[in-house]
């Protein structure tokens, strides 16, 4: 889970950057804009990261989800478990 926490940090505090040229020769939405670290940002950690793309977004939503299926899942079963004692 700490992986995914990574990714929702950088989520919520990565500024877009728009890949001007790419966006001009009607390349899709994906090589147009991705996600970085601000540009005064010289942390370690921030600058090793790549770009995070549309895709990667979209992967990470799915991860999330079916993180939060199994959360649930597992709720009912103690929930399940508490009752019949």
């Amino acid at each position: 889970m700490r992986g995914e926490n990574d990714t929702r940090v950088r989520l919520a505090h990565h500024e877009v950057r728009e890949n001007v040229l790419a966006t001009l020769l009607g390349a899709s939405l994906d090589a147009g804009a991705n996600l970085q670290p601000g540009r005064l940002d010289y942390r370690t950690k921030t600058t090793k990261q790549k770009p995070l793309h549309l895709k990667d977004v979209l992967d990470f939503t799915e991860r999330v989800l079916t993180l939060k299926d199994r959360l649930n899942d597992l709720l009912l079963q103690m929930k399940k478990r508490r009752a019949s004692r």
